[in-house]
């Protein structure tokens, strides 16, 4: 049994987390003791990094050798098709198999090599 206050006035013990900006801290402490007892814990694989690195590569890759054939607005559409694939395996992977894979440094990526392929390209 986990005893807190949550009341507002009484004492200030709501936190901020990603799910909610206040979160009583008693509310924290029962999700945590919940994952812990449930044995259910968020895990970064060994080939996450390397996954991450391989998708950049290879949708930077396609960016650059579309971008000249087919054109600044077309290539725009296969980079955001691309930033709602690594968004949406890494939302899948989180949700159904507690695996933690980061989707910005390939998004960031695809960005960059956006913005410099149709800036060569126009140039």
């Amino acid at each position: 049994m986990l005893i807190g206050t949550s009341a507002e006035g009484v004492v200030n013990d709501l936190q901020a987390t990603p799910i909610a900006r206040d979160v009583p801290g008693v509310e924290i402490h029962a999700q945590l003791l919940e994952q812990i007892l449930g044995r259910a814990f968020l895990v970064r694989p060994d080939w996450a990094a390397g996954a991450e690195i391989l998708f950049a590569l290879l949708v930077g890759l396609g960016l650059i050798l579309a971008l000249p054939r087919i054109g600044a607005l077309p290539s725009a559409g296969l980079g955001g098709a691309s930033v709602a694939i690594a968004f949406g395996a890494s939302w899948l992977l989180f949700k159904h198999a507690q695996l933690l894979i980061d989707p910005v440094v390939p998004w960031a990526v695809m960005a960059l090599v956006y913005l410099v392929a149709s800036l060569l390209g126009y140039l």
